[in-house]
């Protein structure tokens, strides 16, 4: 009969340190579950918080790149315009190429040789 209360007593004991441990599991992932959630939470803050900074520099660069190309001397050239060069460089006076002097035309799709004719400057 001793033997018999000293095993139920046991089992019992083991119970209640099973339902102690249990309970402990279960408080132990219910933390992981929030603190995965405020891990998630901050995954998501932080690449939204990167995909604005981005868009924000990437309109930056484009918006530079747009005034870039409007400056650019080949944006000219595209919009009919030309670069001319004598054999001191760019001409920017009639007068520095005169009659008989070769030249070259650059335009937006290729080179020009060319010989000044007249000038007027």
């Amino acid at each position: 009969m001793v033997q018999l209360v000293r095993y139920r007593i046991a089992m019992l004991a083991r119970g209640i340190d099973r339902r102690a441990v249990e309970g402990g599991l279960a408080s132990v992932h219910r933390r992981l579950g929030r603190l995965a959630q405020r891990v998630d939470d901050r995954e998501y803050r932080m690449r939204e918080s990167v995909r604005r900074a981005l868009a924000g520099r990437l309109r930056a660069f484009e918006a530079a790149a747009a005034k870039l190309s409007q400056l650019s001397p080949l944006g000219v050239l595209e919009r009919g315009y030309a670069i001319v060069s004598g054999t001191q460089g760019v001409l920017r006076d009639a007068a520095a190429a005169p009659p008989g002097s070769r030249i070259q035309v650059r335009l937006a799709r290729g080179r020009l040789g060319a010989v000044v004719e007249e000038n007027q400057p």
